[in-house]
């Protein structure tokens, strides 16, 4: 039915706007005619604005048809102008010659300058009717040339609403409609788009795993690193490798969230999380919801000019005012009644030249002459009653035509909203928002978007189809493959880049290397330690760390490389010099049995040394040292990734084993503490972790880049970036109150006020109708008079 509609439109374009007025219209002017005829004040509106709900308005409205009685005052005069004629055509009969008043004695002589004057009159008459009935033309060709306007504009709405037009950047609600219903149906469970999409998802899950399991071994080094034990600090202790670490493994976290594979997870995730059956069931809800709007807009343009867009049905209709083909029967009054003005003209003008010349013929008064008259007179009068008659009924009709176009003309939102209660209307904020700036915008030359007009509900919040279609959906996407089409042109290999470079090669140092004495703190304030730096031997060794051997940084690492930090075995050494070594420890921190026999300096020394080496022994003896792993899937035991095993499939696929990945893509972390010399093994064996996951995820980039860049991207762009760009860039409005305006132009400032001309002239020439019986009256009893009265005297 829709396409019917929209062919039957486009040839009624074709048909109409080739014969449709191209002039513009004045709208101010035409506007001042129609407040005229409603007397200033449109009452019909104000009888809308006061009513307080519907039954209270047609009270209303009664109330203001009463007051508009004056509307008919052209019936009026048609009803007094037959009484009156009742009574004074009876003098015509010579048996009521007595009901002639100050009838003449005995002839009068009409001088040859007033005999001059009253065919003057007459001519000015006829003319007078002649113009007047004529000018009724005029105004006929304003109906005219609004029908023919009405019609352009009510079939390139239709045209413009079904098929679209590129100036006004509107594709049609057939392409629009046909647009959400592909849309629609692409999302369905079975539909190739659908269940296409979701094989690409599960077949790239490789490519979220990789960066998901980079990403947590990261945050286990990060979190070991700042969840060290806070022994270390209060014994006097601090893990610089830690402070090495920290921007190092910052760096390798950026990396990471900047890298092509995190953007292939991103684009990947978007795409699921837009198009899981979920959110494809409540994207098709959202689709469907829109297009209902749409749906009932299309259907109530081409209900409203149905009638129109029948190009054979309104030509034949047409032609009863401009014939093409066939009689133009609307011309019929006004022919007749230019024809019969034209021979009241005539008769008139033979009745004044016959009393110019012949009213006296050899002293005898003719008949001639008040015969023309008193035939003159009653035609006129018909000629009147008729006029005043049709002057009434086209009052009737003007002023119910004129206020309906006034309130077309004024109609706003702030109008709508004082009507509504009148009408039982429920304004919607969308429905004033569509009136407000598609109907009757404060600039009509603007094209609003309708995707930000029409509203849907998702999860009881209201959002904008834009927010929901291009917001959420296409734009969310759309940033996702941008950003990824912007790093594959970078290196994609994130295990050789510098930085995971550089933390792997930080980290080949022990830990316990580089947890050392924290020097920011006053050691020689302190009682307990100040003996100690009294002894040059002791002093030398007191910067140590926690590691028995001496040990020297690597050349890579940041502020200490290829520096030796000495380990405790140096400090207890250099601390024996001043006693005996006492219980030998499994480690190498071991307290000194301080010589009695050596100075008291010398024995606090030694008494401060013992105390340092405390605090070596309170670290070396902790167990609460972070070792946490990851769960294993299958057993529920340890499962460390440095285990991770790589194989390749038959189809040349890579997979992993003991990769501690849940089927879900999860990892649960088991928390466990160890010694320090676990942990120090602990720490070194995140290089491997890294280097594996790192390592994994390189492959995964290779593995599934072009499926996610270029396979998925394909589908989501043909499927459903594609059809929401016809939907985004097609979707406006603008022609709506163009449209609008065009329907006000042809029907009101053309129809209506062509209609108002005509009522004028018919006035006018009611009016000298009238003014000619009088005149002919006057005649008739001049002439009439002569007559009688000369027999009389014979």
């Amino acid at each position: 039915e829709n396409r019917d509609a929209a062919v039957d439109a486009d040839k009624a374009v074709a048909v109409y706007c080739a014969e449709a007025p191209t002039d513009a219209v004045d709208h101010g002017d035409s506007y001042d005619v129609l407040l005229s005829e409603v007397g200033g004040e449109n009452m019909i509106v104000t009888s809308m604005k006061e009513a307080g709900n519907s039954d209270q308005f047609g009270t209303n409205v009664v109330e203001t048809t009463e007051g508009a009685i004056g509307t008919a005052a052209g019936l009026v005069v048609a009803f007094l102008a037959m009484i009156w004629w009742f009574f004074c055509c009876w003098t015509v009969f010579p048996c009521c010659r007595c009901c002639r008043v100050f009838e003449a004695k005995e002839p009068r002589e009409t001088k040859w300058a007033i005999r001059c004057a009253v065919v003057a009159l007459g001519a000015l008459l006829g003319f007078g009717l002649i113009f007047s009935a004529g000018y009724a033309y005029s105004g006929f060709d304003g109906m005219v040339e609004g029908l023919d306007s009405v019609a352009c504009s009510g079939a390139t709405l239709v045209n413009t609403t079904m098929n679209g037009r590129e100036s006004d950047k509107f594709i049609g609600m057939l392409p629009l409609l046909d647009t959400f219903r592909s849309l629609e149906q692409s999302l369905g469970v079975n539909a190739a788009f659908f269940t296409g999409i979701r094989a690409s998802v599960d077949q790239t899950k490789g490519i979220s795993d990789a960066v998901y399991l980079s990403a947590q071994t990261l945050t286990l080094l990060k979190d070991t690193l700042n969840g060290m034990p806070a022994e270390i600090k209060t014994n006097r202790h601090k893990c610089q490798f830690c402070e090495v670490l920290a921007p190092e493994l910052e760096s390798v976290v950026g990396i990471l969230q900047d890298g092509v594979g995190s953007a292939l997870d991103s684009a990947r995730e978007e795409v699921d999380k837009q198009l899981n059956k979920e959110a494809a069931d409540k994207l098709q809800k959202s689709i469907r919801d829109a297009a209902e709007p749409l749906k009932e807009i299309t259907k109530n343009i081409q209900s409203t000019f149905s009638g129109i867009i029948d190009v054979d049905g309104f030509t034949d209709f047409r032609g009863h005012f401009e014939g093409e083909g066939q009689p133009e029967t609307a011309k019929i009054p006004l022919n007749l009644f230019i024809a019969y003005a034209v021979l009241l003209s005539v008769w008139v003008l033979f009745a004044v030249v016959w009393f110019l010349l012949r009213e006296r013929v050899d002293d005898v008064y003719q008949k001639t002459p008040h015969r023309l008259a008193c035939c003159s007179c009653c035609f006129a009068w018909y000629l009147g009653i008729v006029m005043f008659v049709v002057v009434g009924v086209l009052g009737i009709v003007s002023w119910v035509g004129s206020s309906a176009c006034l309130f077309l003309a004024d109609l706003d939102v702030q109008l709508l909203e004082d009507i509504a209660p009148a009408f039982d209307l429920n304004l919607t904020p969308e429905i004033k928002d569509i009136f407000g700036q598609c109907i009757v915008p404060a600039d009509i030359t603007a094209n609003p978007a309708l995707m930000e007009i029409l509203t849907v509900t998702e999860d009881g919040q209201k959002k904008t189809l834009s927010q929901k279609l291009q917001g959420e959906v296409k734009n969310e996407i759309n940033q996702k493959f941008n950003d990824l089409d912007a790093k594959l042109a970078g290196d994609n290999n994130i295990s050789t880049s510098p930085p995971v470079v550089n933390l792997i090669a930080t980290m080949k140092n022990p830990i316990d290397m580089l947890t050392v004495v924290d020097l920011s703190l006053d050691w020689q304030s302190n009682s307990d330690y100040q003996a100690l730096f009294t002894q040059n031997t002791l002093k030398d060794a007191f910067f140590s760390s926690v590691r028995c051997a001496n040990g020297t940084v690597g050349p890579t690492m940041p502020q200490v490389g290829n520096t030796t930090i000495p380990g405790i075995e140096n400090f207890v050494t250099r601390l024996a010099t001043y006693g005996t070594r006492g219980v030998v420890r499994s480690d190498c921190a071991d307290q000194v049995v301080c010589n009695p026999l050596r100075t008291a300096e010398e024995k606090a020394a030694c008494e401060a040394g013992n105390n340092f080496v405390k605090l070596k022994q309170n670290i070396l003896d902790l167990t609460s040292f972070p070792c946490s792993v990851f769960e294993d899937p299958g057993t529920g035991g340890d499962c460390d990734v440095r285990d991770m095993m790589e194989s390749i499939s038959a189809s040349g696929q890579t997979t992993y084993t003991n990769d501690c990945l849940f089927s879900d893509g999860t990892l649960k972390r088991k928390v466990k503490t160890c010694t320090l010399t676990e942990f120090v093994s602990y720490v070194e064996a995140f290089e491997v972790r890294i280097q594996k996951t790192m390592g994994r995820l390189d492959k995964s980039v290779g593995q599934y880049g072009k499926s996610i860049s270029v396979d998925m991207k394909g589908l989501v762009d043909q499927y459903l970036i594609a059809p929401l760009d016809r939907i985004v860039d097609g979707l406006t409005c603008g022609f709506l109150a163009r449209s609008y305006q065009s329907v006000i132009d042809g029907l009101c400032y053309r129809g209506v006020v062509g209609l108002i001309s005509m009522k004028t002239s018919w006035t006018w020439c009611g009016s000298i109708s009238f003014l000619t019986v009088l005149a002919m009256y006057a005649l008739w009893r001049r002439t009439i008079d002569n007559v009688n009265t000369n027999a009389g005297s014979a």
